[in-house]
C-alpha cells in the first residue's frame, strides 16, 4: 500500500470518493476496502452505501404492509402509493428500526422492483444529499459513497448543500455477468456450477442491469470518457495522475473486476484512494 503523506485541507472541505457500478460488479467489496484503508491511515471517514438505503426502504415498506418473508409486494400502482407515503412522512429514511437481516432474499429480491419507481429514485437522490450533510456534520475528512451514479447525485445537490465537496476519485466497477454469477454460487458453496445453475443467475443479473440502464428516473449512466485501470499491472499513481489531466477532474477510472483476485483488487482500490488524496493536496 502507498504511504500516506500528510496533506493540507481547508476547514469545511469534504473530499469525496465514489465507487460506482451495476449489480454484482464488486463495488461493495471495493468501497469497503477504500473506507478501511483510509481509516487505517488515520483519516476521518464517512462511509455509506446506497444499496443499504434501498434495502431499508424495502424492509420498511414490507413492514408497513404487514408482509412476512413469504409475502408478495402489491402491483406497481399500489406499491408507488405506499412508497410515496413513506417518502412524504420520512419513514423511508429511517435507520433505527428493527428490520432484520437486510440481505435476506425477501428484501434483496424486491430492491429492483422498488428501484423502478420514480419516487424511490427521488428518495435515493435526497438520501445522497443527506449523506453529504451528515458527513460534513460529523467532521469527516473523506466521504466514501457506494452506489449507482453517486457522483452525479452529489453534484446535482452540491449547490444547495452549503458544503464544499471536492471529488478526488471516481471508480467504476464492471464485471462479466457469468463471472458474477459464478461468484454468487461460490458464496453459496458451489464451486463448480452446472450450466443449469448458472443460466438463471446470469439472466437475472443481465435483467437487473438492463432495468438500471433503461429506467425513466436516474438511469445508470456509463461515462463516455474514462480511463481503464488494470489492478496488479498498472501503477495506481499513474492512473491518478492521468485522471486529473482533463478539464473537469478527476476522470472516472474503470476497473474490470472479472478476473482479478480479491486481494489484488482490494489493494489496488486502496492504493488508488490514498494516491488520490496525496495528488489532490
Amino acid at each position: 500500500m502507498l504511504d500516506y503523506v500528510p496533506m493540507s485541507q481547508n476547514p469545511g472541505d469534504l473530499y469525496a470518493i465514489y465507487v460506482e457500478g451495476e449489480t454484482k460488479t464488486g463495488k461493495g467489496a471495493a468501497s469497503t476496502a477504500v473506507a478501511n484503508a483510509l481509516k487505517d491511515q488515520g483519516f476521518s471517514v464517512y462511509y455509506d452505501v446506497a444499496g443499504d438505503f434501498f434495502r431499508r426502504y424495502v424492509a420498511i415498506l414490507r413492514l408497513e404492509l404487514g408482509l412476512g418473508d413469504d409475502g408478495i409486494l402489491p402491483h406497481r400502482d399500489e406499491l408507488e402509493v405506499i412508497a410515496t407515503k413513506l417518502y412524504e412522512n420520512g419513514k423511508a429514511f429511517s435507520i433505527d428500526r428493527d428490520l432484520g437481516d437486510l440481505q435476506r432474499p425477501a428484501i434483496s429480491h424486491c430492491v429492483s422492483l422498488l428501484g423502478e419507481l420514480p419516487i424511490a429514485q427521488k428518495a435515493a437522490s435526497d438520501w445522497y444529499g443527506q449523506s453529504v450533510r451528515q458527513a460534513a456534520a460529523s467532521g469527516a475528512q473523506v466521504l466514501v459513497l457506494d452506489g449507482r451514479n453517486p457522483r452525479r447525485h452529489v453534484e446535482d445537490h452540491v449547490s444547495v448543500l452549503n458544503v464544499n465537496v471536492k471529488t478526488i476519485l471516481d471508480i467504476y466497477m464492471t464485471c462479466e455477468p457469468e463471472v458474477a454469477a459464478r461468484r454468487v454460487l461460490l458464496s453459496d458453496g458451489i464451486d463448480e456450477p452446472s450450466l443449469d445453475q448458472l443460466k438463471p443467475i446470469v439472466a437475472n443479473i443481465a435483467h437487473r442491469r438492463a432495468l438500471d440502464r433503461t429506467r425513466a428516473e436516474w438511469p445508470f449512466w456509463w461515462p463516455e470518457t474514462h480511463l481503464a485501470f488494470i489492478p496488479g499491472k498498472q501503477p495506481p499513481t499513474g492512473a491518478i495522475e492521468s485522471s486529473w489531466l482533463c478539464e473537469a477532474p478527476p476522470l472516472p477510472i474503470v476497473i474490470d473486476n472479472s478476473h482479478v483476485p480479491k486481494p489484488v483488487m482490494w489493494q489496488a482500490v486502496a492504493d488508488l484512494a490514498i494516491g488520490a488524496l496525496q495528488y489532490s493536496r
